[in-house]
């Protein structure tokens, strides 16, 4: 139980860095984009 709790959290706790990683990814593409277009 114990080791199935923990796989779990680790699983989640990456999928939140990736999922703040790609926002982050996001929101600077979208503050360069404009500037790369002017």
């Amino acid at each position: 139980m114990n080791a199935c709790t923990g796989t779990l959290n680790t699983t989640q706790r990456i999928d939140t860095t990736a999922a703040i990683a790609v926002a982050l990814t996001v929101v600077g593409w979208a503050s360069a984009f404009p500037a790369i277009r002017a």
